[in-house]
């Protein structure tokens, strides 16, 4: 998933620090929380889909108030079709403690969150 997710030139600058889980939303917070929990701060890319991994960001991320941070899509900037909008993403992400979100107004704007 890494052209989905704008990772191709990461993956080529960072091959050791790149994991490709595919459409594992649930693997990849997982992954990332595993990751975490041994003093590695990860950030793991999102294409879409949020909701399938949310038991997994509430208990392997949130309620060890572990260091992770998804780096999502801007949802609003077109291209994504009403099914992978993330229309509910911040609703359902609001609710979840020790968890921040941060939403570019823009997506020129991302790279200040």
């Amino acid at each position: 998933m890494r052209e989905g997710s704008g990772m191709v030139e990461f993956e080529k600058r960072f091959p050791d620090r790149y994991h490709d889980v595919g459409i594992a939303e649930q693997h990849a917070v997982t992954f990332a929380a595993g990751l975490a929990c041994e003093g590695s701060s990860r950030w793991w890319p999102l294409l879409n889909l949020l909701q399938r991994a949310y038991d997994q960001l509430i208990h392997d991320v949130a309620i060890q108030n572990l260091r992770c941070s998804c780096a999502g899509p801007c949802w609003h900037c077109g291209r994504r079709r009403g099914h992978h909008a993330g229309a509910y993403d911040i609703a359902f992400l609001r609710c979840i403690p020790n968890m921040n979100v941060l939403t570019p107004p823009m997506k020129m704007n991302a790279g200040n969150c």
